[in-house]
């Protein structure tokens, strides 16, 4: 199944290996092209070390590259062995410019396909520039279970690029894109991780018994030979009667919760185990296996009393053997279900109360149906699985049928009421109560009130409203009334019509204003021969208008008020010059 998976979580063995575990051989050979960038081959040396610290001594290495003229093993496929010998070979490597990677890969082919190792791999570091091996070349690697990765390193372009990962996709493996070369040594270390941390260990060998449990009995200690299981860690408190010849579990099994699961990490075919299809306890193994897993019906010894009182379940067992004797010091482990989906369940926790006695409780307020489930184990190897069950039909606040007159007491003093005894309508329906009053905030009517208050008086202080408005207002709106409305119409004066009006008003106001002036030019002149001929006569009265001027004759313009009073000092002047002069 998926790793950490549902299934794995009930399992008694675990798929992540452990750092102490021996893991299936492996091969790795790299294929190291000389970049085109500085201090390539210096980068390319480093590479191959770390990718060789990853592995372990059981693994196989080797090294390609282009050497003076042809393709070459740097370093022949080997057992790692003693490492610091290896990584003074890669020292003295010295990977030349490659044109073409289908000969050194087919040579990397011919090289791992004969090794026994679970896993082979094929890593190339280049920048992408050799010719392409042909797609049919890299799937036969794949056919042989040698798969191919790429790493990309400085590439000239795009194109480039896309033919390392086309390779990799070809080999079943992955590409890398690097643009630090500090990176490299990294990258190469999770690639080797690939080929020791593999999951299946496809080899023969002679499974053995590491001690008897209920599934290996009467089976004798001589098991059929096995030629492959998948590598798993036993998890702790899981019992392992069957270990392979590196001491991994072949067949696990415990118990959890209310159940018992079981673990046989090989085959029980004609594939891995096509030795044990012919072995003649064959049936009888998996008879008592699968009877083992199955449910065990509880003893009739085990008296279980299951109760709920109050909103709280309780759950006794009373735990007696054969003999009837007390069967004390059980682990029990259990739970319950709630009728409510969405709350799930509760856990039982048991605690002896007494010889042979053992109770749990747990919360039951809401009505429905309440399924009890629980395991025990003892130190003498007795263990079961036990099931039952309560119902709460309805709410427990139901079930109480009296009158409670102390609660309607306090809850009529509470809320100023009173307690009525008896039927009478006349009690049930009389207005005596005291009315209730209730408080309001004003502030906000009083806030609307003010602010329109204030728009008003704005109102009212800018805009002039007098008879004649109204008026016209009175008349507009009785012009819309469909009945009396034509008499009140009047049609809009026309441009000109206004234009004449306003014209014939500035004329009469001229004209009052050369009255003015007349009149006051008549006064002054006469003022003036008053004061020549030393006389002080009345003034006459004023003509209203000016003298009309004859037909044909223009009128002159009216003088200004100093050039009224020059014209009368210069007769007065004249006047004395002939008084002298007589």
């Amino acid at each position: 199944g998926e790793h950490n998976a549902g299934v794995e979580e009930v399992l008694p063995v675990s798929m992540d290996l452990t750092q102490r575990k021996v893991v299936p051989s492996g091969a790795l050979a790299i294929i190291l092209h000389t970049c085109e960038f500085e201090n390539g081959n210096a980068w390319a040396k480093e590479i191959a070390k770390a990718a060789l610290d990853a592995l372990s001594p059981q693994d196989f290495f080797g090294e390609l590259d282009f050497g003076p003229g042809a393709d070459q093993w740097g370093i022949p496929m080997k057992r790692v062995g003693d490492k610091r010998a290896l990584k003074a070979q890669i020292q003295g490597l010295g990977p030349q410019d490659m044109m073409a990677f289908g000969n050194i890969l087919a040579m990397a082919h011919q090289g791992l396909k004969p090794l026994k190792a679970s896993v082979k791999h094929c890593v190339i570091i280049s920048d992408g520039d050799p010719q392409p091996p042909s797609q049919a070349q890299v799937k036969a690697m794949l056919a042989d279970k040698i798969t191919v990765s790429t790493v990309g390193i400085g590439p000239h372009g795009g194109g480039e690029m896309a033919e390392l990962k086309t390779i990799a996709d070809w080999g079943g493996g992955r590409f890398y894109n690097v643009t630090d070369p500090t990176h490299l040594p990294k990258i190469f270390a999770k690639e080797a991780q690939v080929v020791r941390r593999s999951l299946l260990c496809e080899e023969s060998f002679l499974p053995r018994i590491k001690y008897d449990t209920d599934l290996l009995r009467g089976i004798g200690r001589q098991l059929p030979q096995l030629h492959g299981y998948v590598c798993t860690s036993p998890k702790e408190k899981a019992q392992l009667p069957i270990v392979s010849h590196q001491g991994d579990p072949i067949l696990a099994h415990w118990r959890i919760g209310l159940g018992k699961s079981v673990a046989f990490t090989s085959d029980a075919r004609n594939a891995w185990g096509r030795d044990w299809v012919s072995w003649g306890d064959y049936k009888r193994f998996w008879a008592q296996t699968l009877r083992w897993a199955l449910r065990s019906a509880p003893k009739s010894s085990f008296q279980v009393q299951t109760e709920i009182r109050e909103g709280k379940g309780r759950v006794v067992v009373d735990a007696l053997d054969d003999q009837g004797r007390f069967v004390n010091d059980l682990a029990f482990q259990g739970r319950v279900s709630d009728p409510d989906p969405d709350k799930g369940g509760q856990a039982l926790a048991f605690a002896q109360t007494g010889p042979g006695r053992y109770e749990a409780a747990f919360d039951a307020a809401s009505a429905g149906a309440y399924y009890v489930g629980f395991g025990y184990q003892g130190e003498n190897g007795q263990q079961g699985v036990i099931t039952t069950g309560a119902a709460v039909s309805y709410s427990p606040e139901f079930k109480d049928l009296k009158t409670h007159h102390a609660l309607l007491a306090r809850l009529a003093e509470a809320s100023g009421g009173r307690v009525l005894k008896g039927l009478d309508p006349a009690l049930l329906f009389a207005h005596d109560l005291t009315k209730p009053r209730i408080s309001t905030d004003l502030w906000r009517w009083m806030l609307q009130i003010a602010l329109w208050g204030f728009f008003l008086d704005v109102a009212l202080r800018r805009v002039l409203i007098g008879r004649r408005e109204l008026a016209q207002g009175g008349r507009w709106v009785l012009s819309k009334v469909p009945a009396v409305g034509g008499r009140f119409r009047t049609q809009a004066p026309t441009r000109e019509e206004t234009l004449s009006s306003l014209l014939a008003r500035k004329a009469e106001v001229q004209r009052q204003e050369e009255v003015r002036r007349y009149e006051a030019s008549e006064e002054d002149l006469k003022a003036g021969e008053a004061m020549s001929k030393g006389t002080h006569e009345a003034p006459r009265a004023k003509p209203l208008l000016p003298p009309t001027p004859t037909l044909g004759q223009k009128p002159e313009a009216p003088k200004s008020y100093t050039e009224r009073l020059l014209d009368a000092k210069r007769k007065a002047l004249d006047e004395e010059k002939k008084k002298k002069g007589g």
